[in-house]
């Protein structure tokens, strides 16, 4: 965990460096339209070993020649397999949300351009595992970064190299089934049953959870941003 603290604020810390010493790239006050498709493997031993595939609509509006707002719609499809070697059940998450967050450019050789955000997100999701369904909202702060080269004046193409998952304030609810054993000399009525048979028990449950632990996720993404003049 402290070296996934450390390696993500050294992360922001070159976004921010990017924020001051980058050069001219974008016209203020301009705006685009960007698609992405996106999958995301996350890393570090504390973390479960999740796969995110996920998709996002961006609109956003340049402030200053290096600098631009965003405005993000998401959809995502998540399979998270337990760290622990005592459980195996896998968890499958979908989730829509909207984000909120500014975006720093850097000018590299030639035409190529690195890019770092840093965002804000509001996030409905359901998770589905066999051990249990659940469904929350969260809010979401993380980070990510890449490379972009522009086809043309008004079209480029983006690719997303990383992701920053840094804080999460998380409400859930749902139920999860837990295996109640009959024992051998339990009553019996109708159907015969075996020994040691077991039948599923649902318990529901509400939770509110705030999470600090920074990690870096490898992502494997392309997106397409048409420039409007």
């Amino acid at each position: 965990m402290k070296k996934s603290f450390i390696t993500s604020l050294l992360f922001l810390g070159i976004m921010f460096i990017t924020n001051i010493t980058s050069k001219a790239q974008f016209k203020a006050d301009g705006q685009f339209v960007q698609g992405s498709a996106i999958i995301n493997q996350s890393l570090g031993n504390n973390a479960d070993r999740a796969k995110q595939f996920s998709t996002s609509v961006d609109w956003g509006k340049y402030k200053a020649k290096n600098s631009a707002n965003i405005y993000s719609f998401s959809l995502a499809f998540q399979q998270i397999a337990p760290s622990t070697t005592n459980s195996n059940s896998d968890t499958k998450s979908f989730t829509i949300g909207l984000g909120k967050g500014q975006e720093f450019y850097k000018t590299l050789i030639d035409k190529f351009t690195m890019y770092g955000r840093v965002m804000g997100s509001i996030n409905y999701y359901k998770n589905e595992s066999s051990s249990g369904d659940a469904k929350g909202v969260n809010l979401n702060l993380f980070g990510s970064g890449g490379i972009m080269y522009p086809i043309n004046q008004q079209w480029l193409i983006t690719a997303q190299l990383l992701q920053v998952n840094v804080a999460t304030v998380n409400y859930e609810w749902g139920k999860f089934k837990t295996n109640v054993v009959i024992p051998p000399n339990a009553p019996r009525s109708g159907n015969r049953l075996e020994q040691n048979s077991a039948s599923d028990n649902s318990t529901t449950f509400n939770e509110l959870k705030y999470n600090f632990n920074p990690y870096i996720s490898f992502s494997y993404g392309l997106g397409v941003r048409y420039i409007i003049k």
